[in-house]
């Protein structure tokens, strides 16, 4: 009989179950350096501590994974919508332009 701790979610498992969810929505490519800041922060052991816990059952295990990666797929998902919104856009073109101070992304 497996001990309650045999089982641990696989962050590789998340990342590829975020990803798939996030493609299905969109029909788009991913914006790569975006789903990995998301990944890296999500995955911080103080932000997700269920994904590093075992469990009993690989099906208690998957079950955190789609949890967590649906999470990390809802936060992309918000952020892409926001830097479609117009008023990002312009906002980040004055950002962006000559003799902005510093340049940088919103949203």
């Amino acid at each position: 009989m497996p001990s309650p701790s045999d089982a641990h979610p696989v962050r590789r498992f998340i990342r590829h179950k975020a990803q798939q969810k996030i493609t299905t929505t969109l029909k788009a490519e991913l914006d790569w350096l975006l789903f990995q800041d998301l990944v890296s922060t999500v995955l911080q052991p103080p932000v997700n501590p269920a994904i590093y816990t075992g469990y009993a059952s690989r099906e208690q295990a998957e079950a955190v994974e789609d949890q967590v990666a649906s999470a990390i797929a809802s936060a992309y998902l918000r952020l892409w919508q926001r830097r479609q919104n117009a008023e990002v856009q312009r906002l980040n073109q004055l950002l962006d332009s000559p003799g902005a101070a510093t340049g940088g992304y919103l949203g």
